[in-house]
């Protein structure tokens, strides 16, 4: 078993030519480092998968048709989608990616004039981008929220953990994954789902972008699946927060509780973005 994984130290946590300098994150199915490629004195974020997992990603792994992340990963170049380094799936599973100081919270609920909502439009922008390349190659990210969107300095997205993605009609496209606050009502009901179940998560997470605030929230997972199925958020303009007659009913839009009534495609959306940025006179 892997579990020593979980109470290690970063000192104490070795990969071969990698040296850890801190732990940045700790989850049920994975740990993430900050380490230094030696080779290269590069800055890497090492994924190290626990137990659980571990259990996923051989699941992955040796169904027909599906990939565990470090090797979907390498097979995917998009300037919005976390690059690959290497991996291993030499127990234990990891991954190395490139390394991007995130400062997107300062971003989070800051939405109180135009300049501002610029600011989010970029972001969703490339957001959108990111999974119209995704959508294209027939992949759900299924796990589409704020923790796995980074953005450096310069407003530059970069998404990730594709630790759950899987093809459209996937053997294993049922059942409820991802984080409950942001998953797709179909996904919560164990409906067989689309790439519409991702348009549906980008809507709950633009909408805590703009916001600050969380669509669908409560104290157990219970609690916030059942308020994602049967709650209807408030608009954030009713919210006191800056949300402009073109953003809001895309937002919303994207929000709908049916498949059929979201926006049709990621396409769509990204289209509707640019539009705005278009006609605001943005890059």
């Amino acid at each position: 078993m892997l579990d020593w994984l979980r109470s290690k130290k970063p000192g104490e946590v070795s990969v071969k030519g990698y040296e850890i300098q801190q732990q940045i994150f700790e989850g049920a199915f994975s740990n993430i480092y900050k380490a230094i490629l030696k080779e290269k004195q590069l800055p890497v974020a090492l994924k190290i998968l626990t137990p659980a997992g571990t259990k996923i990603a051989s699941m992955l792994d040796n169904n027909p048709g599906t990939l565990w992340e470090g090797e979907l990963l390498g097979m995917l170049d998009h300037p919005n989608i976390v690059k690959c380094i290497e991996h291993s799936k030499k127990p234990p599973y990891w991954v190395a990616m490139e390394y991007i100081e995130s400062v997107l919270p300062k971003y989070i609920g800051r939405c109180h004039n135009e300049a501002e909502e610029n600011d989010l439009l970029r972001i969703m922008s490339q957001v959108a981008s990111a999974l119209v390349y995704l959508h294209d190659k027939n992949l759900i990210h299924r796990d589409l929220s704020l923790s796995n969107v980074l953005v450096d300095e310069r407003l530059h997205v970069k998404l990730i953990d594709f630790g759950l993605s899987v093809p459209v009609g996937s053997s294993v496209v049922r059942g409820r994954v991802g984080t409950p606050s942001y998953m797709a009502p179909e996904m919560i009901k164990k409906w067989q789902h689309t790439e519409s179940a991702d348009i549906y998560s980008f809507g709950v997470l633009s909408y805590e972008l703009i916001t600050g605030k969380k669509a669908f929230k409560g104290e157990l997972r219970e609690q916030r699946m059942t308020y994602n199925l049967n709650v209807n958020p408030l608009p954030p303009s009713r919210l006191g927060l800056y949300c402009s007659p073109e953003l809001e009913p895309l937002v919303m839009k994207m929000l709908s509780k049916d498949p059929a009534q979201r926006a049709k495609s990621a396409r769509e959306v990204e289209g509707a973005l640019f539009l705005m940025r278009h006609r605001r006179g943005l890059s």
